[in-house]
């Protein structure tokens, strides 16, 4: 590895433990009102048309983004914030290096000459 690449690895880790640090202290002050698209969603009736039976996604991890299973409200929502911060990030690292990946893969076959 590079002096860069460890400069630049050293600099993502510490944005990652920041944000999930604030994720994971700032998550159980989130409000327990609906956020905007389930406002929306009960203002154009989308609701009544589906039911009011949440999506099975939905019951699966983090209903209400708390973690099930945790006895503590605050800690219940400081770790659904830290595993969604943790999952945000890998995600979009997956998808960067992907898009990447590809770009290279291209310019390279773009400068081949047959």
């Amino acid at each position: 590895m590079t002096a860069r690449n460890k400069k630049n690895f050293k600099l993502v880790f510490a944005v990652l433990l920041v944000t999930v640090a604030l994720a994971t202290f700032v998550s159980p002050f989130v409000s327990s009102s609906p956020d905007g698209l389930e406002r929306v969603a009960g203002e154009l009736g989308l609701r009544k048309i589906t039911g009011e039976e949440p999506a099975a996604w939905y019951r699966v991890f983090a209903p209400g983004y708390e973690v099930g299973g945790i006895r503590s409200k605050w800690a219940a929502r400081a770790i659904a914030g830290a595993i969604g911060t943790i999952f945000v990030f890998f995600a979009g690292t997956g998808i960067a290096l992907t898009l990447r990946k590809l770009r290279h893969t291209h310019r390279d076959s773009e400068d081949r000459i047959d």
